[in-house]
C-alpha cells in the first residue's frame, strides 16, 4: 500500500509506502530512547531522509507527549527547512516556481521571528518614510535571496531578489 504525500517546498506529491511512514515513525519514537547513541543514531537518521519526513517531525514537535522528542524534532524541522530552502534559492527552477516554493516555508502572516529563524542573518532596509509614519520594514536575507516586508511582527510579503 502507498499514500501519496506532499510536503512543503515542493510542488510534485511523494511516493511513500506505509513501510517508510512507520520507519518515519520508529525512528521519531526511537529519538526518545533512554540511549544517548540511540536518540542520537534517530535524529541522523531522520536527518538524512530530509523532507519527506517534515510531516511527521512537525506532529512530532507539537504533539509529543515525551519532551526530549518534541525538542529534537523542532531541532530537526529547522534544520531540514533551512536546508530546503537553500536548495531551493539556488535551484535552477524559474524565479517564478523558486519564488511559489519559498512561500510554502516563509508566506505572509507569518511570524517575522520565524523567517529569521529559517533565513538567517539580514539587512535591515527602512525608508525615510516608514521611519516617518510608521509603515512596514524590509529586511533582506543575502543567502537565500529574499526580501521581506513586514509589519508589527508579521510578514506582509515576500519577495525572490535576483541579480
Amino acid at each position: 500500500m502507498s499514500l501519496f504525500l506532499s510536503y512543503p517546498g515542493w510542488f510534485l506529491p511523494l511516493l511513500i509506502s506505509a513501510g517508510q511512514l512507520d520507519h518515519t515513525d520508529a525512528l521519531i519514537k526511537q529519538m526518545g530512547s533512554g540511549q544517548y547513541r540511540q536518540r542520537e543514531a534517530a535524529a541522523r537518521a531522520l536527518l538524512k531522509t530530509g523532507a519527506p519526513a517534515l510531516g511527521a517531525l512537525r506532529n512530532a514537535a507539537r504533539r509529543n507527549p515525551d519532551a526530549e522528542i518534541r525538542s529534537r524534532a523542532s531541532k530537526l524541522v529547522l534544520s531540514i527547512e533551512r536546508r530546503t530552502i537553500a536548495e531551493i534559492a539556488s535551484s535552477k527552477l524559474t524565479d517564478q516556481e523558486k519564488q511559489s516554493r519559498l512561500r510554502e516555508f516563509v508566506f505572509p502572516g507569518m511570524s517575522i521571528d520565524r523567517a529569521r529563524q529559517l533565513l538567517g542573518n539580514s539587512t535591515l532596509l527602512r525608508s525615510q518614510r516608514s521611519l516617518i509614519l510608521g509603515g512596514p520594514t524590509n529586511e533582506f536575507f543575502s543567502a537565500s535571496g529574499v526580501l521581506i516586508s513586514h509589519q508589527e511582527g508579521k510578514i506582509t510579503d515576500v519577495v525572490l531578489w535576483e541579480d
